[in-house]
């Protein structure tokens, strides 16, 4: 984690920026067959902004492809909440995770 922080522009400058780098850590890691990193990486950031949309989108997505169903609805409910900051297009796609 430390240097994917350095390498995309140094230490976090606050709670959104740290969120923000933990999910593209949390991405790489996911692509990587590293799913439980991930979801630890990505947890860790979500604490520090609650209000991440994209973030709880991608617990999700991550929580659903490690079988935790149950989990993985509560992550996306958490993004819909959120997801005022969006718009429209992006509370729909997460409406459409949800009723899937």
């Amino acid at each position: 984690m430390a240097l994917y922080f350095r390498r995309n522009g140094g230490s976090p400058r606050g709670p959104e920026d740290d969120t923000k780098k933990r999910r593209g850590c949390a991405l790489i890691l996911r692509a990587i067959g590293r799913s439980e990193e991930a979801i630890a990486s990505l947890a860790r950031g979500l604490l520090l902004d609650e209000r991440f949309a994209y973030g709880f989108r991608h617990m999700g997505d991550l929580l659903a492809t490690t079988g935790d169903e149950t989990a993985a609805q509560a992550a996306y409910q958490r993004a819909v909440a959120a997801a005022d900051l969006y718009g429209p297009d992006f509370t729909a796609s997460l409406q459409e995770q949800l009723e899937n």
